[in-house]
């Protein structure tokens, strides 16, 4: 599967070292929220964000009309640093129809490019959570894909369940490269319902990088450090 990326500028964070660098950019941020009331009057609130390295950015719907109640909101909030990133997102959708059909929907996703030269390890924390109802969906979900064959490194998925919570920590060791990184919240309610109901999910993550030295460097390092010291003595 091809990546398609938004927004045509991308801010990369790059770091040097005796060897290479590591650069984080981010070519994808969205917030979306939408409605429709069940006489088919539409109300869509998206923004396609370029790349500044802090983001907290929010969208949101609401709509009422004959006895109708649609809401969804999107929220995004996220930091990027030399050799680390994180970044929350929520999605909500809440529809009060009153046996009529109606619909709410709600997106956020962040997209991460991660380039190294060298072999480089990543750290990463994650909280995937779901809440659905009758009606709706939600899910978050997780993926870290090798660039180079489009293959997946990495996943992880709330599942779609009722009141789902999955939290993780994993450390992988990566060849040099490209790699993207990219967290998805999002819920829908597509139901009549006699009372007001809710679904929403959840996606916090936190990644660390650090360059894994080859033999040579290593060595490199260990002559440097010998040489500190007799300067020392």
């Amino acid at each position: 599967m091809k990546m398609m990326f938004a927004g045509a500028a991308i801010a990369a964070f790059a770091v040097g070292t005796a060897q290479g660098a590591i650069s984080i950019s981010m070519p994808e941020r969205q917030v979306m929220a939408n409605g429709m009331l069940s006489d088919g009057m539409p109300l869509e609130d998206m923004k396609l964000f370029g790349t500044d390295g802090d983001f907290d950015q929010s969208a949101g719907v609401a709509m009422t009309g004959d006895g109708q109640l649609i809401s969804a909101l999107a929220a995004q909030d996220t930091s990027i640093g030399l050799f680390e990133a994180s970044g929350e997102g929520l999605a909500s959708a809440t529809v009060s129809a009153f046996g009529e059909m109606a619909d709410a929907s709600a997106t956020t996703r962040i997209g991460l490019v991660i380039t190294s030269d060298e072999a480089f390890k990543i750290d990463l924390g994650y909280d995937l959570g779901a809440l659905v109802t009758s009606g709706s969906t939600a899910n978050s979900t997780l993926s870290l894909v090798d660039l180079s064959n489009e293959m997946e490194v990495f996943g992880a998925s709330s599942g779609g369940g009722n009141d789902q919570l999955i939290m993780g920590a994993v450390s992988i060791d990566l060849a040099a490269g490209q790699y993207y990184f990219s967290i998805v919240a999002e819920t829908s309610y597509d139901a009549g319902a006699a009372m007001s109901l809710a679904s929403a999910a959840s996606a916090d993550f936190s990644f660390d990088l650090t360059i894994i030295p080859t033999p040579a460097s290593a060595a490199l390092m260990g002559l440097g450090l010998m040489a500190a010291t007799r300067r020392g003595r």
